[in-house]
């Protein structure tokens, strides 16, 4: 008998963590981050691989901008239905890949490619004051973009381009310029390579901005 309960016990165990891990799997409007710990990296240890999204970048930035208290009523809408709509992404990406075996790279790289969509959809990123837009370029640092490599840069660059075509030219190239203000060079010019590329060709007006703002933020090193 006593064999019997403690194999019920186990039993009961096993079922409660399936049942966290399922309910963690399960996108909801609550700003929990546990999606990244509890569902992708139990069950499929993604941190491990390349690009590091799940268990470092998603849970970072997820925790990051869920504890901002600063932003205005604005800023903390967007930071809400962003947050949601990337967990909500990369939900969709575990279920459509996790196997077994789970597919990492797949899962990653869906929800890298998320980012863009979700910061600019109803209330946008680029429709946001000055003060909310330095506060998210202080919680972002453009050395994690960069370590996921040319998906990340690309998705950033889309991003400010987007804004370019939401707000106008003018207020775009503004929200680029405080975006990237205390980022790196490198990183810098590879944003606005990146929105460069994504333009259209007739975008002439667009293209000639991110040149100027490249030549202003991300200038070459002059070597004596």
């Amino acid at each position: 008998m006593a064999l019997i309960a403690i194999i019920a016990l186990v039993a009961l165990v096993a079922l409660a963590s399936t049942a966290t891990a399922q309910t963690a799997c399960t996108s909801s409007q609550t700003l929990s981050c546990a999606l990244y710990t509890d569902c992708i990296e139990r069950n499929c240890n993604c941190a491990a691989g390349r690009p590091p999204y799940s268990g470092t970048f998603g849970l970072k930035y997820c925790s990051r901008f869920a504890s901002a208290v600063s932003l205005t009523p604005a800023g903390q809408a967007w930071r809400d239905k962003t947050l949601i709509c990337l967990r909500d992404r990369a939900s969709r990406a575990y279920v459509d890949n996790a196997g077994p075996p789970c597919d990492c790279k797949a899962i990653q790289a869906k929800a890298i490619a998320s980012h863009s969509d979700c910061y600019t959809s109803n209330p946008s990123f680029c429709a946001l004051p000055d003060d909310d837009l330095r506060q998210i370029a202080d919680i972002v640092d453009g050395n994690d973009v960069f370590a996921l490599g040319i998906s990340g840069v690309w998705q950033t660059g889309y991003t400010l381009l987007v804004c370019m075509r939401q707000a106008g030219v003018n207020r775009g190239a503004r929200i680029a310029e405080i975006f990237l203000a205390e980022e790196s060079r490198s990183f810098t010019n590879a944003v606005l390579d990146a929105a460069t590329k994504a333009a259209d060709a007739s975008e002439r007006e667009v293209r000639a901005v991110l040149q100027a703002l490249k030549a202003k933020l991300g200038p070459p090193l002059q070597l004596d």
